[in-house]
């Protein structure tokens, strides 16, 4: 049974064999690839089981003047499940190509090879309930149709999948999954700082709302995602770990990454019966999708990061014609949503005319999509019908890493007297020139073969107009990689290959913040894979001890 302690003695030390911090997905799957063990599990959750806006503040930052991102405090969320419990459930592993040391992108490869990984992508598949993976298409399906026959050539492929997760509750997956003895949770907890020697974690420092507390284990797994795991240990620096913990070669918050995403292109196709772009299901009622992927021998030949394209709705709905209303729909109840769920909102539209008269129209469909949307395996999003006029193409680039790109902890501090974390966002010239280079090739191969009409004769000076201003409206994506990377040694990395802090015996820490690189795709699927494979190694440790 799993013990909620809520009322905790001053200073009392709370013993364990592991202790996980944080609660998300990373978290979450290393503890129920570990609940069969008869291990003293101390789980600190860093926050409620429900959204406290007062834990949420915990997760104030500072944007660097001249980067451009969101606010840190947004796209995450300070509470049992974290950011899992809004996740849109998007998985894509990592090309074979992103694990290799490629000689026209500076500090990339990873210190383990892709084949260490594929059967972590096969257990990770399992855990997260969508279709078996698989090496070649990523997901495996019988038949796949490509987006458009002539597209794909040598360098052009839509043939591997991505795969989209049921709606999965981390609350009450974890209720259900865990309800053992050996698990203890300390409802509302929150990690203050490490203390550690020189060589191991001695005890964390903890707190909850009304009281401080230790925990000393054998073992520590930190999984507090991309932002927080390295201002937790640029806050526990001591005489020991003067810079901070696992900083000694000050890599700790560099290379922080997200992903280059938007929609630049809007696309008339003329062979509307061949062309295939909406989502599909496996046996078990499983949404899969394809994307358009420029291969690696495209990256090495024009020695470029890796991206990809796939079909969505237009930034304006006007561009899609009538079937830009149901759109123009889901935009206005998405502004009332986000304005507090406030009905007078609408009164600010000029047109509330015609949105009732769209509601009324369109009512059969919406009510279609709010059941799909409603669905245990539901509709992953809305995309526009085969009438539409004009299609988005929308892209998801490579960012790759920048030493200069980094997280520091700032002079302010937060409601726990922690320093708050700042970052300084950089990107590296061939990114831009990855995002020219995909869709000037994507361009020409439309008109090359006359597969469609683009809205607009793009070239490169429009494209560039378009990417300078995605840039000054930058948005991570909740995407937040590499900022404690995983390298062969200490002098490119802050954790080794399995994951445990160069110098430190007894410290892993799992999540995005572990990847060298981050390819095109979301991380999720590989945060679950990874996290797999450090409880699997955390269990021949212990066996052996």
């Amino acid at each position: 049974m799993i013990k909620n302690i809520n009322k905790i003695n001053y200073k009392k030390i709370i013993y364990g064999d592991i202790c996980l911090i944080g609660s998300g997905p990373a978290s979450l799957s290393i503890l129920e690839n570990l609940k069969k063990t008869n291990l003293k599990i101390i789980l600190i959750p860093g926050g409620k089981f429900n959204f406290d806006k007062k834990n949420q503040y915990l997760y104030k930052g500072v944007v660097n003047n001249g980067s451009y991102h969101e606010q840190l405090i947004k796209n995450r969320f300070r509470e049992f499940g974290g950011s899992g419990n809004y996740w849109g459930g998007r998985c894509v592993p990592l090309d074979h190509l992103d694990f290799k040391k490629r000689s026209w992108i500076k500090n990339s490869g990873w210190p383990i090879n892709y084949s260490e990984i594929i059967k972590y992508y096969k257990l990770a598949a399992k855990f997260l309930q969508i279709t078996p993976y698989d090496v070649k298409t990523n997901f495996k399906f019988n038949f796949i149709r490509r987006i458009i026959n002539k597209m794909d050539d040598d360098f052009l492929s839509s043939t591997k999948l991505e795969s989209w997760s049921p709606l999965l509750n981390f609350k009450k997956y974890f209720f259900k999954s865990q309800n053992r003895e050996n698990i203890i949770l300390i409802e509302n907890s929150h990690l203050f700082k490490i203390n550690a020697n020189k060589s191991e974690v001695v005890d964390l420092e903890c707190r909850t709302l009304n009281t401080y507390f230790k925990v000393k284990c054998n073992q520590y797994v930190l999984a507090c995602g991309g932002i927080e795991n390295p201002r937790i240990l640029l806050n526990s620096k001591n005489k020991f770990h003067p810079k901070g913990l696992g900083n000694a070669n000050d890599l700790v918050g560099r290379f922080y990454m997200a992903h280059h995403s938007g929609t630049f292109l809007n696309f008339f196709p003329f062979n509307r019966k061949s062309f295939f772009y909406k989502y599909f299901q496996d046996y078990k009622g499983t949404y899969l999708r394809n994307r358009w992927w420029l291969n690696e021998k495209f990256q090495k030949k024009k020695c470029i990061g890796n991206s990809v394209f796939f079909i969505t709705n237009t930034n304006n709905s006007d561009d899609m014609g009538k079937s830009g209303k149901l759109f123009k729909l889901i935009q206005v109840f998405k502004s009332i949503s986000q304005n507090n769920y406030n009905i007078f909102f609408i009164l600010k539209i000029k047109s509330i005319y015609k949105i009732i008269f769209y509601i009324l129209i369109l009512f059969p469909k919406l009510l279609k999509i709010f059941y799909l949307r409603m669905a245990s395996n539901r509709l992953p999003s809305v995309l526009p019908e085969i009438s539409s006029d004009y299609f988005g193409i929308y892209h998801q680039v490579e960012q790759t890493p920048c030493y200069n790109s980094q997280l520091k902890l700032d002079k302010k501090k937060d409601g726990f007297n922690q320093q708050l974390i700042k970052l300084k966002l950089k990107f590296n010239p061939i990114d831009f020139r990855t995002i020219l280079e995909s869709h000037n090739y994507l361009i020409n191969k439309i008109n090359k073969f006359n597969i469609g009409k683009l809205q607009k004769k793009y070239n490169k000076k429009i494209l560039k107009k378009k990417l300078i201003k995605k840039i000054k409206e930058f948005n991570s994506n909740a995407h937040h990689l590499g900022t404690t990377r995983m390298g062969a040694t200490k002098k490119n990395g802050v954790v080794d290959k399995n994951l445990r802090i160069f110098g430190i015996k007894n410290i892993y820490i799992t999540g995005s913040s572990v990847f060298p690189t981050g390819g095109h795709a979301n991380p999720s699927f590989t945060i679950i894979a990874l996290s797999i494979r450090l409880a699997k190694h955390l269990k021949k440790i212990i066996k052996k001890k």
